[in-house]
């Protein structure tokens, strides 16, 4: 079970990854429901840079949650992908739990696009990403064990 929890939240992370890659290069589907926005102004706009720095991350925790099943880049010691992913997972969980203002569970601004799909799916999804990383991380196959 431990590998179909760390396949599918991979195959989340890289489907999320090559979303904002196609947005970075000018994509429009789903793009005006991504930023908060107060008044129909979004608070900021994402540049090119900034939305694949956003892709780059992704991947990487990609690759770290693949490394927890041990399928790991034989360059990248173990204790990278150990840290990791509790650092993905603490991510994916303050983002879940919001800044009490524009996103996450505790948001206060609920009358935009953004707002609706913040609580119908980003949110739930990051909360999930969060879960799925702490159960890779307790439970991975010999992942406390290895010798680096």
């Amino acid at each position: 079970m431990i590998y179909v929890i760390g396949l599918i939240t991979t195959t989340i992370f890289v489907a999320l990854s090559t979303l904002h890659i196609y947005w970075a290069f000018g994509g429009n589907w789903g793009a005006t429901a991504t930023v908060p926005s107060i008044d129909g102004q979004p608070l900021f706009e994402p540049g090119l840079w900034d939305t694949l720095a956003v892709a780059m991350a992704l991947s990487i925790a990609a690759i770290i949650c693949l490394g927890t099943l041990n399928y790991r880049l034989p360059f990248l010691p173990t204790w990278i992908y150990r840290t990791g992913i509790w650092c993905i997972a603490l991510v994916f969980l303050l983002r879940a739990i919001g800044e009490f203002r524009y996103l996450g569970f505790f948001k206060q601004f609920n009358d935009s696009l953004f707002a609706h799909w913040d609580t119908v799916l980003y949110t739930p999804l990051c909360l999930g990403l969060a879960v799925c990383c702490i159960v890779l991380a307790v439970n991975a196959p010999n992942f406390w064990t290895s010798p680096n």
